[in-house]
């Protein structure tokens, strides 16, 4: 995976796990 991909990626999560609640179940499975 590219540096800039999981750079994206981590931003996505801090988001979804500010803002949406579905964004922490899938950072859960992803887990």
């Amino acid at each position: 995976m590219s540096p800039t991909k999981r750079f994206f990626e981590v931003i996505g999560n801090g988001l979804n796990l500010s803002s949406a609640p579905m964004g922490q179940d899938n950072r859960s499975t992803r887990s």
